[in-house]
């Protein structure tokens, strides 16, 4: 499924209040964001999207209206379908190789396991990647060393446009946690 959602252009100063409409694709287990399609500029009046994909091709219908004017357009999404059908492949690939070993994949959302640079803990089905803060990389992981070290996952940053609909509810996350050293004091594994 194919969704165009509105919020924030990511990449403009704070002061500056512009809207963007980002593509999306989603199975209903995990939502990969292919980025913004359109623009709305609040001086230019108001913009509404609708997705249409035909005979093998994704369109963009722009409908934009202010109290002057009234334009309806259309774009071809040729680049954004070029990065959609790799992704789609890439989950049912990991889908399939996951069923194999018994993981249950029916609500996995994402694969956290060794690929990883510059801090970012990569997901392999190329949708929530992790931001890791003072740990060391070992195999199929990260080793945590000191009290501030951790691992986030942001499923749903408003600040970077990354909101994961189907996370708000209800969803099973996995890890797997080797305590090298039991701690004197509690301390927390996992935090919401």
């Amino acid at each position: 499924m194919l969704y165009t959602q509105k919020s924030l252009l990511s990449s403009r100063e704070e002061t500056e209040r512009v809207t963007a409409f980002y593509l999306w694709v989603t199975d209903n287990n995990r939502s990969f964001s292919v980025g913004p399609v359109a623009v709305e500029d609040d001086g230019n009046g108001r913009l509404a999207s609708t997705l249409v994909y035909s005979d093998g091709n994704l369109h963009l219908l722009q409908e934009r209206f202010n109290r002057k004017d009234h334009v309806i357009s259309i774009s071809r999404l040729t680049d954004e379908l070029s990065t959609i059908k790799p992704v789609l492949s890439t989950w049912v690939q990991k889908d399939i190789f996951f069923s194999k070993l018994s993981i249950p994949t029916a609500g996995l959302v994402a694969v956290l396991s060794d690929a990883a640079t510059n801090g970012k803990w990569i997901d392999e089905y190329r949708c929530v990647n992790a931001t890791v803060t003072n740990a060391v990389k070992v195999k199929d992981g990260w080793r945590l060393t000191e009290t501030t070290s951790g691992v986030l996952w942001p499923v749903n940053d408003w600040k970077n446009n990354v909101r994961h609909v189907f996370l708000n509810h209800s969803f099973t996350l996995v890890a797997t946690v080797s305590i090298q050293k039991v701690p004197s004091n509690s301390t927390p594994l996992l935090t919401a």
